[in-house]
């Protein structure tokens, strides 16, 4: 091994660790941050419709320029059904 190359491989060793180190803490933290976290909780909706429009069913809430509806999870309309 060449002297000159030892001032450069030890630079290199330095930075590496240095690198390890900083992703493994930064790994730790963003796991704590993600334990913390809310859990989901369902949602009570009061005071909605069920709209049926071309065989599938929607839910609609809110009024004005508040509403808002979406596909309703349980449509029972058949094209939804796994063959």
């Amino acid at each position: 091994m060449n002297k000159t190359n030892i001032p450069f491989i030890s630079i290199v060793l330095l930075v590496s660790v240095v690198g390890l180190v900083l992703i493994l803490r930064y790994e730790s933290q963003y796991q704590k941050k993600k334990d913390t976290l809310p859990k989901e909780q369902p949602i009570e909706l009061s005071g909605y419709k069920t709209y049926t429009l071309n065989g599938c069913e929607y839910v609609v809430v809110g009024l004005g320029q508040a509403r808002w509806g979406s596909h309703k999870g349980n449509c029972k309309n058949p094209i939804h059904y796994a063959k």
